[in-house]
């Protein structure tokens, strides 16, 4: 199986799931629970805190739709990059003032923001090269840091971790939680399917052949799917995914430079 590298479309498809992500994130956010806010809030004065957060959300839901259409008819003209640093901007300032519910996907879609603005400051060509570089980089460290970090964990050596998460108010899932605490193989099998499916992708990047990647991403998909479901961690379904393409073109380059020598 092999993926034909078209620069411009892995560009757009990056860029067009980043924006999907950030849509839906602005809507989870707008419709969050009073008990989340508060903890918001907790630090900070505001006269009607309620209606500040779901302005701010609101701006964000209507700039990244503004974006989404502007980008449809005028590709990456300057009123759609301007659109998009407005979409930016709205959600570094809804990230800056949370104090609670964030998480990996939160920052990536961040890192994934300020590149794709920096890129707007190079030539076209410059531009995709540039920014799918440096998403798809993100990726593979983000990956491999989690990979190797849970696996010089004692904790997730021994298999005893994702029961104890599964019955957490947070990411609680009181039936599948329960199965691996009656499980312990069970949990052992599904904590060490999650290390080594996160550190396959970074060595499968390293391989000549561009079908083992495609697979360690499509299983990393899979997990992040599995994720959404069982825990609740929505944003990983979409904002991991978005700099798959960059992690590809990477190989794609990585390939030819292997073959040159």
């Amino acid at each position: 199986m092999l993926i034909d590298i078209d620069l411009e479309l892995f560009y757009l498809i990056s860029f067009g799931i980043l924006l999907v992500s950030n849509l839906f994130h602005s809507i989870e956010l707008l419709v969050a629970p009073k008990k989340f806010l508060d903890l918001i809030f907790m630090n900070e004065k505001k006269k009607n805190p309620l209606f500040f957060w779901r302005m701010l959300q609101v701006s964000s839901l209507l700039s990244t739709l503004l974006t989404m259409v502007l980008l449809y008819y005028f590709q990456f003209q300057n009123i759609t990059m301007l659109a998009f640093l407005v979409t930016s901007l709205v959600s570094f300032h809804s990230y800056r003032i949370r104090v609670s519910g964030k998480d990996g996907a939160d920052q990536l879609r961040m890192i994934y923001m300020v590149y794709f603005c920096l890129g707007f400051l190079l030539p076209s060509h410059s531009r995709e090269i540039v920014t799918l570089s440096f998403i798809g980089f993100q990726i593979l460290l983000s990956y491999t840091t989690s990979g190797v970090a849970k696996l010089l964990s004692p904790f997730w050596r021994r298999g005893n971790v994702l029961a104890g998460i599964m019955s957490t108010y947070s990411f609680g899932y009181p039936g599948f939680g329960n199965i691996l605490k009656k499980s312990p193989y069970v949990e052992k099998a599904a904590s060490y399917t999650a290390m080594t499916g996160m550190l396959s992708v970074i060595l499968c990047f390293f391989l000549p052949w561009q079908a083992p990647l495609i697979f360690a991403l499509a299983f990393m998909f899979s997990f992040h799917f599995m994720t959404t479901a069982l825990m609740g961690l929505n944003d990983f379904l979409l904002t991991f995914p978005a700099g798959y393409a960059g992690v590809i073109y990477l190989h794609h380059l990585y390939s030819g430079v292997i073959g040159q020598l």
